[in-house]
């Protein structure tokens, strides 16, 4: 065997057992990543990523659902009487204690109606106003006024 043949054969030795170097190598690389992706309840990365996808898709149209009956509800809630003003008042100073009252009871948009009762020796009065956009067509009286801007400051 000459020199030359002996290089090439110490050449190719060299290489064959950095090939098998390599290959074991990449061999326990792929078994590592196999033990990481499929050890979770023993489904691979691909069925996870497509359940997490599906799942993702779910929550959305969930939103979506959520969404349009928040809106639904906000429309609704606008035309309920949920801003309420209260004033308890005496309007004859011969009559002890304040047994008359006045109450605004208004939407989102401060439409709705005061409602006044007067308590005399005589008896009780009740009187209704209706008010739009935070205004009476009739006259009011100062404890109405109140009423009404309690109502429309909440």
């Amino acid at each position: 065997m000459t020199a030359i043949q002996f290089t090439v054969f110490i050449l190719l030795a060299i290489l064959f057992v950095g090939q098998s170097l390599l290959f074991f190598l990449f061999f326990l690389f792929s078994r590592k990543l196999d033990k990481k992706f499929n050890g979770a309840n023993g489904k691979d990365i691909l069925n996870l990523l497509a359940d997490s996808i599906k799942k993702s898709e779910e929550v959305e149209r969930s939103l979506g659902k959520s969404l349009k009956d928040i809106e639904r509800d906000r429309a609704i809630l606008r035309t309920t009487l949920h801003k309420i003003g209260f004033v308890r008042f005496n309007p004859f100073k011969e009559m002890g204690g304040s047994y008359s009252f006045s109450i605004a009871l208004l939407d989102a948009d401060h439409n709705g109606f005061l409602i006044t009762s007067l308590y005399s020796k005589e008896g009780v009065r009740t009187y209704a106003k209706e008010v739009k956009e935070g205004v009476s067509e009739q006259v009011i009286t100062q404890e109405e006024e109140r009423a009404l801007h309690q109502a429309m400051k909440k």
